[in-house]
This record gives C-alpha cells, structure tokens and sequence, in this order.
C-alpha cells in the first residue's frame, strides 16, 4: 500500500495521469481446482510431506447448507482454498504468481496483489495515452481467471482516476464498460481520486467515538493501568493502522486525529 500510494503521489507531482482498475474475481478463494492448486504448489518447489499436509487440509473438507433452519445432506468439496483461514491467503497468492509474471509483460502496466485483490495501474501523459494497454492487461486477466475457473465480477470492478484528468480514458470487461468512481476503499482505507484522506479520518474517528461510548458506558473501573490497557487494546489500533502512508498536510486533520485522544486515557 505505501508503494501504491508513494507511485500516486509522485505521478501527480508530474502532471501525470494514474487509471487504476481495481479487479473483483466473483468467489475467488472458492473456485480454484484441487489439482491447478497441487500442481502450482509443485511448480513453487513446494514437495513432500508439507505438499501433503496441505493437500490433505484442502481435500478433506466437508460442507452443508442450512435453510430455513433445515440442513443439507453434507458434500465434499472440490475446490477452493478456504476463505478465512490463515493458509488460504498464502496458497491464493501463490496461485496468483503465473498471472503477476504475465501481467510484468506487458509494457507500461504495473501491479500490485494482495491475497485476491488485484489492481492494474496504467500511468502516462495525456499526449501519450494508448487505451489498448490497459485493455490488454484486462484481457489477460480476464483469459487467466477463464483457465483458472474463475471469472472476472464487472459488475464489481472498477476505474478509478488519479492526476491529471483524461475523460478519454474509458475501458471495459467483458463487453461491459467498467465503472469510474472518485473514492476507493482499498485494504481498508477510503481513497479519493485527488488523493485526499478526509474520508479515512472521518471513518477512523467515527469509529473510535463509537467503541469510546460503548466501553465507557460498559466499564467502571477506575484503575488508570487498566483504562491505559483498554486504550491500547481497542482505540489505539485504530489510529496507527496504516498511519505510514498518511499524508496529513493539514491542521484540521492533526485535530481531528488528536482530538478524540484528548478525551481518553
């Protein structure tokens, strides 16, 4: 995230335009083949018993449905990597490998991933603008999630436009024209297109005066170690998550953030 948003910051400062195409594949973690998994975990020297403890952690799972307070017979399942676990993440990104080496081929597209979160990043000066490279990273993501078992959300994908500003710059996915919108959130920070944080800070300190209630109206305790210990177990990550690629450049800001902490132990 500091490289996306360091790779935003210094692009503007040129006068230069960033599209970034944030890529949703509809049901990721649940649609890769047992063997696609086994065989790109060989290709990452991946072997032996650890090859076997992991398969045998994927294959072995058991699933039913319940509706209406009734419940499906059980099945097995034969796909996915198990959404939610902590394995999971690691084995998508090593799925996702093959796709990043296709993707560092083509020239002027950068990338970065995420477990399934995927964003292409397209920058240029007006004057040299060629909407068929984003176009062709699109296609082969879109080609990659097709052999993978995948497919590609459009309804869920979307543009969003950094710098200079280029109405030109339209693209589409699956005959479908991707939607462009000012303000992001990515690995849960609110992004706008110019930039700006307002909207985090909102969201962090909305969130903070809601758990400072809910704690205060709970507990009675007037031991100053234990608040300090409440502090920094419910308030203060809030504060410091991603604090490294904030950008505060105003004071309102800087009183925002310090505000609320002000108030509290």
């Amino acid at each position: 995230m500091v490289l996306f948003t360091e790779h935003i910051y210094r692009s503007s400062d040129k006068k230069m335009t960033t599209d970034v195409i944030y890529v949703d594949a509809e049901k990721a973690f649940d649609k890769p083949k047992f063997e696609r998994i086994q065989q790109e975990l060989k290709d990452a020297k991946i072997d032996g018993k650890l090859l076997n403890l992991i398969m045998f952690l994927l294959v072995n799972r058991k699933f039913l449905v319940k509706i209406n307070g009734k419940l499906s017979s059980q099945t097995e399942a034969d796909s996915g990597v198990g959404q939610g676990s902590v394995l999971g993440p690691i084995i998508f990104i090593i799925l996702l490998s093959k796709l990043s080496r296709l993707l560092n081929n083509i020239d002027g597209i950068i990338h970065f991933i995420f477990a399934d979160d995927l964003k292409l990043v397209y920058t240029y000066f007006i004057k040299d603008y060629d909407q068929s490279i984003m176009q062709n990273a699109l296609a082969t993501v879109s080609d990659w999630c097709s052999n993978e078992s995948m497919a590609v959300a459009a309804h869920k994908t979307f543009h969003v436009q950094f710098g200079t500003p280029n109405p030109q710059a339209i693209y589409s996915l699956n005959n479908s024209e991707i939607q462009r919108k000012d303000m992001t959130r990515d690995l849960g920070f609110f992004i706008r297109n110019d930039g700006s944080i307002s909207q985090h800070l909102n969201v962090i300190t909305r969130n903070v005066n809601r758990k400072m209630f809910s704690i205060l109206k709970k507990i009675t305790i007037k031991d100053p170690k234990m608040l300090i210990y409440i502090y920094n177990t419910y308030i203060r990550p809030n504060y410091e998550y991603g604090s490294q690629i904030f950008n505060v450049q105003k004071k309102k800001y800087t009183d925002q953030l310090e505000g609320n902490q002000r108030l509290n132990p």
